[in-house]
């Protein structure tokens, strides 16, 4: 999302300590996927979950289980287990699963 919108603000809420919790990588390696998203320009939030998502109108806010509240515009669910929340998105970029085809980089 940063990438192709450089602009917008992006913040990325993942419920572990670590990025990529449940590969089988090294911690090393995944220091490096956070250095890289923050030094891209995204906001990384660790050892939290989204509990609620209220629409107010103009915009979305979520509530995060440590109770702190964050306004946004769109709120996108990327937990394969819950169904990745795709739908808005053109379906030609999207797989069998409906999850975005990304590059192997």
């Amino acid at each position: 999302m940063k990438v192709h919108f450089p602009n917008s603000e992006v913040t990325l809420v993942h419920s572990r300590d670590k990025l990529l919790s449940s590969e089988p990588l090294t911690d090393e390696y995944k220091a490096v996927a956070l250095k890289l998203l923050k030094e891209g320009g995204v906001n990384v939030i660790l050892g939290q979950r989204v509990v609620s998502e209220t629409d107010t109108g103009s915009s979305k806010e979520v509530q995060l289980s440590n109770g702190d509240k964050m306004s946004c515009d769109k709120v996108i669910y990327t937990a394969v287990q819950q169904g990745a929340n795709t739908g808005f998105i053109p379906k030609e970029v999207l797989d069998d699963q409906g999850c975005i085809k990304a590059r192997d980089t």
